[in-house]
């Protein structure tokens, strides 16, 4: 998908990273709760969800979900301060899989993520104009900007399915 046709200047990487993560939680059926340009106490912008960490296998998709808004950003290619959601991520994957190399892990969802993401343009880029304006989103309203233009990839979850085994 070419993203010339929503021409997002560096003052939005924020809207592309965070619409990033809300994507990736639709697309791996987690409910969203709120996304928001507005600052916490740290001053970070937010994709709030309802994780899931029962299995191994959902452990490897909310590490999916974490290096998601990154990926976005890269599609209008922007380059994010991720350490934060990268640092998550390999803790996540330390606890989890122990005896397996976390690094490695991450870069393996991560090329999962990267070979997916290209379809989400659409919905990316609709709910990063809608954060644009509004500053932030209720759960229930961004999951239908997604839903509206989303069309599920399950190359996604057979990829990340991999990694877990």
């Amino acid at each position: 998908m070419n993203v010339a046709c929503f021409p997002f200047g560096p003052e939005n990487m924020s809207a592309i990273h965070e619409a990033g993560h809300a994507v990736f939680c639709i697309a791996l059926g987690r409910a969203l709760t709120k996304i928001s340009l507005i600052g916490d106490l740290e001053g970070d912008a937010s994709a709030e969800h309802t994780a899931k960490h029962s299995t191994n296998a959902e452990v490897v998709e909310e590490v999916a979900i974490m290096l998601a808004g990154g990926a976005a950003a890269e599609l209008w290619n922007f380059q994010t301060n991720n350490d934060s959601d990268e640092e998550r991520a390999y803790r996540a994957l330390s606890y989890c899989f122990a005896d397996r190399d976390a690094i490695d892990m991450r870069e393996q969802i991560r090329s999962c993520v990267k070979a997916t993401i290209g379809n989400l343009v659409w919905p990316i880029a609709l709910l990063a104009m809608g954060l644009i304006v509004a500053g932030e989103c209720d759960g229930f309203r961004a999951t239908k900007v997604i839903q509206s233009t989303f069309v599920a990839d399950p190359r996604l979850k057979e990829c990340l399915r991999q990694v877990a085994l």
